[in-house]
Parts: C-alpha cells; sequence; structure tokens
C-alpha cells in the first residue's frame, strides 16, 4: 500500500485488539505506513466504555477498564484527527443527503438512538486525504456515492 493516510474505523480498530486478529487485518495494517484516528472513534469507544460501566457488575467493570486503558493508549499514539471546521461543513452537507439519512436519524421505536459516526469518519477522512479502513463497507460506499473523494477499504479481505 502507498503511503496514504489511513483512518481505521471502530471495527477495524476492535479486530486489532483481538487475541486472534484476523490474519487479513493484520497484513493490511503491516502493509499500511501512515494510521490516524478520526476523534469520532474516539467518541465512539468511549460510548461503548460508558454503556459498560452503567451496566454494572464487576465483569462488566473489569472489560471497561480494560477497554478506557486501550483508549488511552489510542489517544497518546495518536494522531487523533478532529472533526474541525472543514470537515464539518461537508458532515453537515452528508447529513441532507435523502439515502444517507438512516445513518443519522433513529428509528421510531428504535431502544438505541442511532450515532451518524460513518458521515462523520467519513468526511474527516476526505479533508485529510485519508482513506477510510473498515468492514462496514456497505455504509461507507453509500457515502463515497455523495461523496466521490472517500477511498474505502475492506481489511478483512484478502490481499489483491
Amino acid at each position: 500500500m502507498s503511503a496514504q493516510l489511513v483512518i481505521p474505523d471502530t471495527n477495524a480498530l476492535s479486530e486489532l485488539r483481538q487475541r486472534d486478529c484476523h490474519p487479513n487485518v493484520a497484513r493490511f495494517v503491516a502493509s499500511v505506513e501512515r494510521f490516524a484516528i478520526a476523534a469520532t472513534t474516539i467518541t465512539e469507544i468511549a460510548h461503548g466504555v460508558e454503556l459498560l460501566r452503567q451496566r454494572g457488575g464487576a465483569a462488566a467493570h473489569q472489560r471497561a477498564a480494560v477497554y478506557a486503558v486501550w483508549l488511552d493508549e489510542l489517544i497518546k499514539r495518536g494522531p487523533v484527527l478532529p472533526l474541525d471546521a472543514n470537515a464539518s461543513r461537508l458532515f453537515g452537507r452528508l447529513l441532507t443527503v435523502p439515502e444517507l439519512r438512516n445513518m443519522a436519524i433513529t428509528a421510531p421505536g428504535s431502544s438505541r438512538p442511532r450515532y451518524p459516526g460513518d458521515l462523520a469518519v467519513a468526511a474527516v477522512a476526505v479533508v485529510n486525504s485519508a482513506s477510510v479502513a473498515t468492514r462496514n463497507i456497505s455504509d461507507f460506499w453509500r457515502i463515497a456515492r455523495h461523496c466521490p473523494e472517500l477511498v474505502v477499504h475492506n481489511p478483512f479481505d484478502p490481499p489483491v
């Protein structure tokens, strides 16, 4: 892979934590020279940590503590790319695209609010001339139809 900056989505980052990390993900990561994390991904992981803490019980609290340490390490390792003014403008535009609305608006009767993190990650990637590494290819391809500068990789796919 080239020296292009790659932003891993939460699912790709989470895979790297696994003891039995998918071999294609490990190969993909080894081929990438420059990584950065979108601030939105930090939000998603922090949200997961807090949900675990709120769940209660010793096991949930222990898992939350482990994930919190991992999150701290990710932030220290950085760089963390912000949802700055340019990315926010693009994010705002993407929120108005009818085909992408279901990525941001919670369905009636849903027990969990929909967080438009993929739209924000895509916006951060585009304004930083970065690509996104994700297993969630279908949503990011939908975004790319409205934002052709977006480059998406599935690190779980075999190398080409």
